[in-house]
């Protein structure tokens, strides 16, 4: 497994990834829209230009397998991360974020979660993430409100 920096070649992929229901109620946050491509693309060369933004690409055995980034949100830096279904369950998702972990050093750093989603909130605790808030919030992905959970890594 490594990061990388995301290279258009990627794009197909993650779009590919993105669009998966399963995946997307796990995550619970994100675009509604899911089958636009070229809006996709286009978010993705506008945040490959922002300096706030860090995204790079999860491969393993050459195969693009998720990402792994941060960006700004009103809380300060914030984690992202996405691991295709199929790779989830053998450490790839931990080994990414603990390889970014060591490329992106401010602290703090926060991640937000779905309350009901465990795997990612384990995860985090296992890298040191420790919970801050609980609140609720609308997931347009789910189009309901749902508890969403704050960690913060200082």
């Amino acid at each position: 497994m490594r990061i990388r920096d995301v290279q258009e070649s990627d794009l197909q992929a993650l779009f590919e990834m993105q669009k998966d229901p399963e995946s997307r109620w796990m995550a619970a946050f994100g675009s509604k829209d899911l089958e636009d491509k070229e809006a996709f693309f286009r978010h993705m060369h506008k945040i490959a230009k922002n300096m706030d933004v860090i995204y790079k690409v999860v491969e393993h055995e050459d195969w693009v397998v998720g990402s792994v980034g941060k960006w700004v949100s009103e809380h300060g830096p914030e984690l992202t991360y996405w691991t295709d279904k199929r790779f989830r369950g053998i450490g790839l998702t931990s080994s990414a974020v603990k390889e970014f972990l060591l490329l992106f050093v401010e602290r703090p750093l926060y991640a937000h979660t779905a309350g009901d989603n465990l795997a990612s909130q384990a995860i985090l605790k296992k890298l040191g993430f420790s919970k801050y808030e609980e609140i609720m919030s609308f997931s347009e992905i789910r189009n309901m409100e749902i508890l969403e959970v704050g960690f913060v890594l200082d």
